[in-house]
């Protein structure tokens, strides 16, 4: 028993001493640990189980072996085996107020016998959600949606309530004919995150462990290239070049100071700020910079019943506002559990496309297989927007003006998630 016992403490020894020098980080014990095994090799401690002791040997070999596969990055299959929730690049909001989730009352006849999607790409506008649908299915086993964009849940006919069961089984058919019963069925509309009423129509709809991605992308360039992109609205009240942005943003940051709490004290979802308080400001501001009839303070007309209106303003022009994440995702946080949201930096989308698939891929507990040759696994597909394909660059002054203004919000967000974003 004793010789057994001291065989046990030998191997122990090793283990820690093989696994130390694996690490590189061997510590002041290595000479003893080594005295005591020899120790117990001489006195034949180890000789009745030497067979024994030699497979063990040779197995602790091969995980210090694994482990260095490891620091090398060469062992894909060994993180394949990680927990669902150890990804790469990918994360989970960790600083989101306990007290804020409150979930749904999900209603289960609105989706029986359907099959709705695995995974919902929430946001955000010109933060790579078209990088996404067109690359993501060539990595992994997955379908999208018929429809570019299904703006569903943002609709502003589901303002007040969720969709009827027979609206859902409508919206099933985007998947139904067209993807295969093993594929990842997903759908991406980046106003989700904006609307809202969208997170709790989702929420009720869908259920409570509905999982969703979000691509935050530095809100600097993405208002910028919004600009761009929604010009047929705003051209109607501003310039299209540098200088117009520049005017919108001054009114867009006035409007936020006057009429928003502060970033520090901004602990609420904005959806459940006064509506008619902050679009009587937002028009008052507006005025003082001769923008009277700019829609980023009422949705006029057929707009109403459209889901760029939020019931202040329209998104499309509200191109700094929307890079206020904070008060966006504290509406999401309030009917999803951050464990069911997946934040990615959409800088990283673009720069380390393959990590962000496998970390989807894990997030959804499926097997990440590239189905394309290994030569060609990483598509290259460099974001472009309207902005950086056809325009100069904002001016200075424009750029100090949003760095200054963001930087407080971004503060509040980093720490919602527990996690610096580096913009």
């Amino acid at each position: 028993m004793v010789t057994q016992l001291q065989s046990l403490c030998a191997r122990v020894c090793l283990c820690s001493l093989l696994l130390e020098r694996a690490l590189g980080s061997t510590g002041s014990g290595e000479e003893s640990c080594w005295q005591q095994f020899e120790h117990d090799r001489r006195l034949g401690w180890l000789a009745s189980e030497s067979k024994d002791d030699a497979s063990q040997v040779n197995f602790i070999q091969s995980r210090v072996e694994e482990v260095h596969k490891v620091r090398r990055g060469e062992a894909d299959s060994l993180a394949e085996t990680k927990s669902a929730e150890n990804y790469s690049i990918a994360f989970h909001g960790v600083g989101v107020p306990e007290d804020l989730y409150k979930g749904c009352d999900h209603d289960p006849k609105l989706i029986k016998g359907v099959r709705t999607p695995d995974l919902l790409v929430i946001g955000v506008q010109k933060g790579g959600t078209s990088t996404f649908r067109r690359n993501f299915g060539k990595h992994v086993q997955a379908c999208s949606s018929l429809d570019h964009e299904i703006h569903l849940f943002d609709s502003w006919c589901f303002r007040d309530a969720p969709p009827t069961q027979a609206q859902m089984s409508r919206y099933a058919y985007n998947w139904k004919f067209n993807c295969k019963k093993d594929d990842i069925w997903y759908e991406k509309t980046p106003w989700y995150y904006h609307q809202p009423w969208a997170p709790q129509r989702i929420c009720e709809s869908l259920g409570t462990q509905q999982k969703m991605v979000i691509f935050l992308r530095n809100p600097l360039p993405r208002s910028y290239s919004s600009f761009y992109q929604d010009a047929r609205l705003i051209k109607h009240h501003l310039p299209l070049d540098r200088e117009g942005f520049d005017r919108l943003v001054n009114v867009e940051v006035d409007i936020v100071k006057s009429c928003y709490s502060p970033p520090a004290s901004t602990t609420q979802p904005f959806s459940l700020m006064d509506k008619d308080r902050l679009r009587t400001c937002c028009q008052q501001v507006a005025s003082q910079h001769n923008l009277q009839g700019m829609p980023l303070c009422s949705c006029e007309g057929e707009r109403d019943k459209d889901y760029y209106c939020t019931g202040v303003g329209d998104t499309r022009a509200m191109q700094v506002m929307s890079g206020l994440y904070v008060g966006h995702l504290l509406q999401v946080y309030t009917y999803h559990t951050s464990e069911n949201v997946l934040v990615i930096r959409s800088e990283d989308l673009y720069e380390e496309e393959r990590a962000v698939y496998k970390d989807i891929a894990r997030f959804l507990g499926r097997s990440f297989q590239i189905k394309l040759p290994a030569s060609h696994a990483q598509s290259n597909d460099k974001h472009t927007s309207h902005q950086e394909a056809t325009e100069v660059p904002m001016l200075n002054e424009t750029s100090q003006t949003l760095q200054t203004f963001y930087r407080p919000w971004n503060q509040q967000l980093e720490t919602l998630l527990g996690r610096k974003m580096n913009w």
